[in-house]
């Protein structure tokens, strides 16, 4: 038996946030900030020539504008719920693929920013969805979440012990980000999803991934960027 994707859903929320939200300040703190683009600017030691120049040439176009060429973004309600938004997605998926959520064997689950640490927002995906003979969980592996659930569900689904695995992903990070942030004009908010099924022709043929555990700390949650400050996140803290 194969796996295959056989649904793509996503969710976007109606509002918007334009450049002109931001207030005059973050465009003022921004130009005093040149010089200091650690969050923007690609490397392009050892890339080819053309390469190189394709990315010189937009960095030089971003160079003077605060908002590196961003106009508009999605920006959930406050408060809006992550697992909401990964069931709304799961909701277009499986209509993509024409399957009922009380045919789902799992739901693999992913949030950048989960309702809560615990427990998973694939519990309450399931529940939303009405998928009761699932069993839900996360799958975390950061950003490339993705690639990681289809390799489980493809696995799962090779094997024979499921035939439908739902994977959900989401993205609602504004509410992390104060707008005076430097990379605030960067984010949005969203959702995604995936219906892998069982199929008699190959659909998933192979995935690739490997963990860089060196860069643990690369991108990271934090409460102050001085390791002596920065509490664990069970403790009391700013």
């Amino acid at each position: 038996m194969h796996a295959r994707i056989a649904g793509l859903g996503q969710w976007f929320p109606d509002g918007i946030r334009k450049n002109a939200d931001w207030p005059e300040e973050f465009g003022q703190a921004m130009r005093k900030r040149q010089g200091d683009r650690t969050l923007v600017d690609v490397p392009t030691d050892g890339e080819p020539d053309l390469h190189r120049a394709i990315v010189q040439r937009c960095l030089a176009a971003e160079q003077n504008d605060p908002f590196l060429g961003g106009q508009e973004r999605r920006i959930a309600e406050p408060g809006f719920s992550s697992s909401q938004a990964e069931a709304n997605a799961a909701e277009a998926a499986l209509d993509d693929a024409k399957v009922a959520a009380g045919d789902v064997d799992a739901i693999l689950s992913w949030a950048l920013v989960p309702d809560r640490l615990m427990p998973s927002n694939a519990c309450r995906v399931a529940h939303l969805l009405g998928a009761k003979r699932a069993w839900a969980s996360t799958v975390d592996a950061a950003c490339a979440s993705p690639v990681t659930q289809l390799t489980l569900a493809a696995s799962l689904i090779e094997s024979g012990r499921a035939r439908n695995v739902l994977l959900t992903q989401s993205h609602l990070v504004s509410p992390t980000f104060p707008m005076m942030h430097p990379a605030s004009p960067c984010v949005g908010d969203g959702a995604t999803a995936m219906l892998v099924t069982a199929s008699e022709e190959p659909g998933i043929l192979l995935t690739h991934s490997v963990t860089h555990g060196e860069h643990y700390d690369a991108v990271v949650w934090c409460r102050d960027k001085d390791p002596e400050k920065d509490a664990p996140w069970w403790e009391p803290g700013g």
